[in-house]
């Protein structure tokens, strides 16, 4: 519950039209030119905590508190702003007049120095006892160079579902989250209803994805379900039917060669990762992994450091590791004669004493 109380106490808060009462003082204090985008949404079940409050204009001002409701305890009636910004340590105790599960709208009004009296909108709520249900696991499918899938967060428990999603991979983006037609929000939280629900969809590019993308990623979500603080929901890829080919299975540096190039080619339907495994301390490669769309291919240019070799042939054995299922461990061999290799000698002094 005190993760949830950090996520939900900046922004603007909506009415929530199911339970609510009409308490509000709606009307900014004679004087004030100010507007605010904060709220303060409390339950006399949380400990007392800061809640930011955000007011444009304020700068870096002195603020004295003038009014509060008589449920709302403060821990100092004055303060400062800064950057326009300010915290406010405060908590609620229980109101009589409250009893059912709802959120009861009233309000603080500040008087800001140099700038005069603002109203900041404080809600009461009544959670009752929620209960949050939603996917364990998501699955998302390759459908082309963009994909979407839908999330569904359930309240089957008899009160008030505050959560917000306090982890997510940054690739993933959420959509239509702000539509009338979806439950109020509050801040980064957003509230459901008894036996209701909240369907949204989130998005995500493949083309800004690297390998390390595709395991053990999850969406947290924190809410005030008292039994369960946080849900997690592991991601995982359904990454089609890639087809793997590779040119050339044989990387031979010869006797003065440096620098081979090698290319991987996704000839399939579906997202190709890869990875180059068991490069010996003498050669490096440009890339060591990374993913293929269909149709797609990468150049790599293999490096072969011959001061770190001995005078003599050898033979070495590398892999191109992929999630083609007929071929997922692909045997590359590589070449080097180096019983002419002196120390020192590099492609440039090869080809000027050709010449």
């Amino acid at each position: 519950m005190k993760n949830l109380i950090q996520y939900i106490s900046i922004g603007f808060f909506c009415l929530v039209a199911f339970a609510c009462s009409n308490n509000f003082l709606s009307e900014v204090p004679e004087g004030s030119f100010l507007t605010t985008t904060s709220e303060i949404l409390i339950s006399p079940e949380w400990e007392a905590a800061d809640y930011s409050v955000y007011v444009p204009m304020a700068g870096y001002s002195y603020f004295d508190i003038l009014q509060t409701p008589v449920w709302l305890t403060v821990q100092s009636r004055t303060g400062q702003f800064t950057n326009n910004q300010t915290t406010i340590n405060c908590r609620a105790s229980k109101h009589s007049d409250f009893p059912g599960t709802g959120i009861y709208k009233s309000s603080i009004v500040l008087y800001i120095e140099g700038q005069g009296k603002i109203t900041i909108p404080v809600a009461y709520i009544t959670e009752g006892n929620p209960a949050i249900e939603t996917e364990n696991t998501v699955i998302l499918p390759y459908t082309g160079y963009f994909g979407s899938f839908p999330l569904t967060i359930k309240n089957r428990g008899e009160g008030i579902l505050l959560w917000t999603i306090v982890e997510k991979p940054e690739w993933i983006a959420i959509n239509d989250l702000f539509s009338v037609t979806n439950p109020p929000r509050y801040s980064s939280s957003f509230a459901i209803s008894s036996f209701n629900e909240f369907n949204f969809m989130l998005s995500y590019d493949f083309e800004s994805l690297n390998p390390n993308d595709l395991t053990g990623k999850r969406i947290v979500i924190a809410s005030n379900d008292k039994n369960k603080s946080q849900t997690v929901i592991d991601i995982q890829f359904d990454m089609g039917n890639p087809v793997m080919f590779c040119d050339p299975d044989i990387l031979d540096f010869e006797t003065t060669d440096f620098t081979r190039l090698f290319n991987i080619y996704n000839q399939g339907d579906g997202l190709l990762t890869w990875r180059i495994e068991s490069c010996p301390e003498w050669l490096s490669v440009s890339e060591t992994s990374g993913i293929l769309t269909p149709s797609s291919s990468k150049t790599l240019q293999f490096t072969c450091n011959r001061d770190l070799l001995p005078y003599e042939q050898l033979f070495q054995t590398i892999y191109l590791v992929t999630n083609d299922e007929n071929d997922p461990w692909h045997a590359i061999t590589v070449l080097v004669d180096n019983s002419y290799y002196y120390p020192g000698d590099t492609e440039d002094t090869e080809d000027t004493e050709d010449q």
